[in-house]
């Protein structure tokens, strides 16, 4: 691993700037005439999941958004065995990028995945919390044979966003420091690694 790309990764988060999330409706098409709230990136996808182009969307749209990317500093981007993320074409477009792609081995991911060590679950909190804040207000509603209606994409995003939001930088940088990505190479903050 190339020693300058730990300390820009650093500074990346000093900026206090997260990256935008990516939500993936599980439908063909998103709705033509819904607006979208600024600062989540909305996709639809058959399935519901991250294919390649997604990947690489992902890549142009967000990872290429970062702070120094526009002046093509190098950068380590660090990610699951998800088969999308080891195509030729990911790792040409990520090359591209002056990106370093390091590949989390099996069995690791929720020690060494970044959002699975600290922000997915207070994320996620958040987002059950505006739903069941939803469902108590009385927005919900029930089709003619009385099951719940999902709500409107547009709202979903706007609770994705604020989630999002509400998930600090520091928690951000301490997942960093914690999956031992940006601690200071003498090793004075390897009491983060708890």
């Amino acid at each position: 691993m190339k020693k300058s790309i730990l300390p820009w990764f650093y500074r990346v988060w000093q900026t206090d700037q997260k990256l935008p999330p990516v939500f993936i409706f599980k439908r063909k098409n998103l709705p033509k005439n819904m607006k979208f709230p600024a600062g989540v990136i909305v996709r639809a996808h058959e399935k519901g999941w991250m294919d390649e182009s997604g990947t690489i969307e992902w890549l142009e749209k967000v990872w290429n958004k970062r702070p120094g990317a526009l002046f093509k500093k190098p950068a380590m981007l660090v990610w699951d065995m998800f088969r999308v993320h080891k195509t030729n074409e990911v790792k040409n477009v990520a090359k591209n990028m002056k990106t370093t792609l390091a590949v989390i081995p099996g069995g690791l991911t929720s020690v060494l995945q970044l959002l699975d060590v600290c922000p997915n679950k207070p994320f996620k909190d958040q987002l059950c919390k505006m739903w069941s804040e939803w469902m108590c207000s009385g927005m919900a509603k029930l089709t003619k044979g009385g099951n719940l209606m999902k709500p409107e994409s547009n709202l979903v995003s706007q609770w994705i966003k604020d989630a999002w939001v509400s998930i600090p930088s520091e928690m951000i940088e301490k997942s960093f420091r914690k999956c031992c990505m940006s601690n200071v190479l003498n090793g004075s903050e390897d009491d983060a690694v708890i």
